[in-house]
């Protein structure tokens, strides 16, 4: 049993001399309460207004922390969302994690970030979500049909962030990249533009393929289409600065390059510097997913943006969603990107709103 002694003052301190951690119990007899009602008040609120000041008071007295561990296991739930992701080759992940973390926490959840090096480290990554009893997984990254089978088995929901997969359902929060593509096409052409360049992203990314298939079948719907010239690209900045320096030393080079993501726009804009031309008034160049790098003043990239939080809150929303109902039907909630316009391509800054569908 431990020892308090109440020293006298507008806010009274307990000391326990043993040191050790207050527990439940000796909140519930300092208030005058049942154990239960301390219970309910650090889990729902589920007591009345008068209890609940006296439990809090004799908590803060007794500098009292619930056991989130043991709250878990009375409520089968850890209140933690698992976020796959990898970090190395796209700056846009990084930036979305603040996002979630913002949105999980309005909503009395927490993130856990786990980081995938390759394809090969996803089922180390989901195996440690099952450890940890993750409430959902947020997936960035591919998730293979075999790890999303031993979530299913689980009951553990899944979530996947601006991708989608042909071997299982699963919900889905993402962009229209094919219309992304089709926008900025649109753009580009309506700047005059007789040859574009087009970095495309991995092989293996769907996303990619999306905003270059959309691009490149705008520009072909035009009676008078401009010369599309590919080349490939692995979403990095190097690969962005190689493709640019390789396509403008063409005899008649694009006079626009247009890449699948911003990073890559960035190093198309530092390839054209190597090569003694300026942005924009020698090429014009534009990219995709609005990260903050393409903001600085020696790039200013104008970028079909997404709507980072709108997309963080959704795929918040639907996790939630299966948590609290996890026999509910797959959904796939679909955004609209927003072009925005910047010294990239020579134009006024500028842009669309952003809807969902």
């Amino acid at each position: 049993m431990s020892i308090y002694r109440i020293r006298m003052g507008s806010r009274p301190r307990v000391e326990n001399p043993r040191g050790n951690r207050a527990t439940a119990a000796e909140v519930a007899a300092l208030a005058g309460v049942s154990q239960s009602a301390v219970s309910r008040t650090f889990r729902d609120g589920s007591v009345s207004k008068p209890y609940r000041k006296r439990i809090l008071a004799a908590a803060e007295q007794l500098g009292y922390r619930p056991n989130a561990i043991a709250q878990a296991l009375l409520s089968r739930r850890t209140h933690i969302l698992a976020v796959l992701m990898n970090a190395l080759t796209n700056h846009y992940y990084p930036e979305v994690l603040p996002a979630l973390t913002r949105e999980a926490a309005a909503r009395g959840l927490r993130i856990m970030l786990l980081g995938i090096d390759d394809a090969t480290t996803v089922s180390a990554a989901v195996e440690y979500s099952l450890a940890y009893q993750v409430d959902a997984v947020i997936a960035l990254v591919d998730l293979p049909s075999d790890d999303a089978e031993r979530l299913a088995h689980e009951r553990v929901p899944i979530v996947l962030y601006n991708r989608s997969s042909a071997d299982y359902k699963a919900t889905s929060v993402g962009c229209d990249h094919y219309a992304a593509g089709r926008t900025l096409a649109t753009h580009v052409m309506r700047a005059g533009h007789r040859h574009v360049a087009l970095i495309g992203g991995p092989a293996e990314s769907v996303l990619a393929a999306e905003r270059a298939a959309g691009f490149a079948e705008m520009l072909a719907r035009n009676q008078d289409a401009p010369r599309l010239s590919r080349i490939a690209g692995d979403f990095g900045y190097a690969s962005g600065r190689a493709a640019a320096r390789t396509v403008l030393a063409m005899p008649s080079p694009p006079t626009a390059v247009v890449a699948v993501n911003d990073l890559m726009a960035i190093g198309a804009i530092d390839g054209a510097s190597d090569h003694g031309l300026r942005v924009p008034h020698d090429v014009a160049v534009a990219g995709f997913d609005g990260i903050a790098a393409g903001n600085w003043a020696p790039y200013r990239i104008t970028t079909m943006r997404q709507p980072l939080q709108a997309l963080a809150a959704a795929a918040v929303d639907a996790a939630l969603a299966l948590i609290r109902k996890p026999d509910a039907p797959a959904e796939r909630r679909i955004f609209a990107c927003d072009l925005h316009v910047d010294h990239s391509t020579g134009q006024d800054r500028g842009g669309s709103a952003c809807d969902v569908r």
